[in-house]
Protein backbone atom coordinates (compact mmCIF):
# COMPACT_ATOMS: atom_id res chain seq x y z
CA UNK A 1 0.00 0.00 0.00
CA UNK A 2 1.43 3.64 -0.87
CA UNK A 3 0.32 6.49 1.15
CA UNK A 4 1.14 10.11 -0.01
CA UNK A 5 -0.59 11.03 3.43
CA UNK A 6 0.94 14.10 5.53
CA UNK A 7 2.03 12.10 8.90
CA UNK A 8 4.20 12.22 11.53
CA UNK A 9 6.32 8.89 11.10
CA UNK A 10 10.09 8.27 12.43
CA UNK A 11 12.49 5.94 10.38
CA UNK A 12 15.62 4.47 11.15
CA UNK A 13 18.58 3.45 9.30
CA UNK A 14 19.97 0.33 9.64
CA UNK A 15 22.36 -2.14 8.52
CA UNK A 16 23.28 -5.40 10.34
CA UNK A 17 26.91 -6.01 10.92
CA UNK A 18 27.14 -8.86 8.71
CA UNK A 19 25.50 -6.73 5.32
CA UNK A 20 27.77 -4.07 6.02
CA UNK A 21 31.00 -6.28 6.26
CA UNK A 22 29.62 -7.68 2.59
CA UNK A 23 29.47 -4.27 1.05
CA UNK A 24 32.83 -3.07 2.35
CA UNK A 25 34.51 -6.61 0.99
CA UNK A 26 33.07 -6.04 -2.38
CA UNK A 27 33.52 -2.24 -2.70
CA UNK A 28 37.16 -2.44 -1.69
CA UNK A 29 37.59 -5.62 -4.86
CA UNK A 30 36.07 -3.06 -7.03
CA UNK A 31 38.53 -0.16 -5.90
CA UNK A 32 41.27 -2.62 -6.45
CA UNK A 33 40.20 -3.74 -9.59
CA UNK A 34 39.71 0.05 -10.87
CA UNK A 35 43.04 0.88 -9.89
CA UNK A 36 44.25 -2.18 -12.47
CA UNK A 37 46.40 -0.93 -15.58
CA UNK A 38 44.57 -3.06 -17.81
CA UNK A 39 40.86 -1.18 -16.36
CA UNK A 40 39.45 0.75 -18.83
CA UNK A 41 36.32 2.41 -16.78
CA UNK A 42 36.32 5.33 -14.27
CA UNK A 43 38.97 4.64 -11.43
CA UNK A 44 37.42 4.61 -8.02
CA UNK A 45 39.26 5.94 -4.88
CA UNK A 46 38.29 5.31 -1.51
CA UNK A 47 38.27 7.87 1.85
CA UNK A 48 37.45 6.78 4.77
CA UNK A 49 36.29 9.34 6.66
CA UNK A 50 34.23 9.88 10.04
CA UNK A 51 31.91 12.78 9.89
CA UNK A 52 28.55 13.60 12.36
CA UNK A 53 25.42 15.20 10.84
CA UNK A 54 23.56 17.70 13.26
CA UNK A 55 20.13 19.26 12.00
CA UNK A 56 18.87 22.56 13.37
CA UNK A 57 15.77 24.70 12.63
CA UNK A 58 16.05 26.91 9.31
CA UNK A 59 16.04 30.36 10.70
CA UNK A 60 12.86 31.63 9.56
CA UNK A 61 11.17 28.30 9.02
CA UNK A 62 10.68 26.79 5.94
CA UNK A 63 13.26 23.74 6.42
CA UNK A 64 16.19 22.06 8.06
CA UNK A 65 20.15 22.73 7.88
CA UNK A 66 22.23 19.92 7.87
CA UNK A 67 25.72 20.69 9.65
CA UNK A 68 28.05 18.11 8.79
CA UNK A 69 31.44 18.56 11.08
CA UNK A 70 34.71 16.45 11.87
CA UNK A 71 33.90 13.52 14.35
CA UNK A 72 37.61 14.12 15.71
CA UNK A 73 38.10 17.71 15.12
CA UNK A 74 34.65 19.30 15.33
CA UNK A 75 35.62 21.02 12.35
CA UNK A 76 32.53 22.12 10.44
CA UNK A 77 32.80 20.55 6.52
CA UNK A 78 29.31 21.26 4.94
CA UNK A 79 25.98 23.50 5.78
CA UNK A 80 23.24 22.82 3.63
CA UNK A 81 19.70 23.87 3.67
CA UNK A 82 17.24 21.08 3.44
CA UNK A 83 13.98 22.04 2.28
CA UNK A 84 11.55 19.04 2.63
CA UNK A 85 9.58 18.89 -0.79
CA UNK A 86 6.94 15.58 -0.32
CA UNK A 87 7.44 11.68 1.04
CA UNK A 88 6.27 8.68 -0.03
CA UNK A 89 5.10 6.30 2.33
CA UNK A 90 5.25 2.29 1.49
CA UNK A 91 3.73 -0.05 3.73
CA UNK A 92 4.95 -3.42 3.01
CA UNK A 93 2.14 -5.87 5.48
CA UNK A 94 3.72 -8.73 4.35
CA UNK A 95 7.46 -7.76 4.84
CA UNK A 96 9.53 -7.11 8.19
CA UNK A 97 9.82 -3.37 7.41
CA UNK A 98 7.86 -0.45 5.16
CA UNK A 99 10.04 2.33 3.39
CA UNK A 100 10.06 5.93 2.51
CA UNK A 101 10.80 7.73 -0.20
CA UNK A 102 11.42 11.49 0.76
CA UNK A 103 12.44 13.97 -2.00
CA UNK A 104 13.78 17.40 -0.93
CA UNK A 105 15.91 20.56 -2.09
CA UNK A 106 19.59 21.01 -0.58
CA UNK A 107 21.40 24.22 -1.03
CA UNK A 108 24.89 23.81 0.32
CA UNK A 109 26.72 26.61 0.78
CA UNK A 110 28.50 28.56 3.31
CA UNK A 111 25.89 30.87 3.76
CA UNK A 112 23.77 27.98 5.79
CA UNK A 113 26.12 28.15 8.26
CA UNK A 114 25.78 32.12 9.85
CA UNK A 115 23.29 31.32 12.33
CA UNK A 116 25.13 28.52 13.59
CA UNK A 117 27.23 30.64 16.55
CA UNK A 118 24.13 32.03 17.89
CA UNK A 119 22.24 28.63 17.81
CA UNK A 120 24.74 27.22 20.25
CA UNK A 121 25.29 30.52 22.35
CA UNK A 122 21.53 30.04 23.00
CA UNK A 123 21.51 25.96 23.94
CA UNK A 124 24.89 26.68 26.81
Amino acid sequence: MVSLSDFSSCSRSHVPQQQHAAYNQALNKLVQRSNQPAYTNARIRYEHTKVVDSFYPQPGGGGRVRVTTDEKTGEVKECVQKTRIADLNVYSPKRKMDWRVSVSTEVPGPSSCFFLDSIVEERC
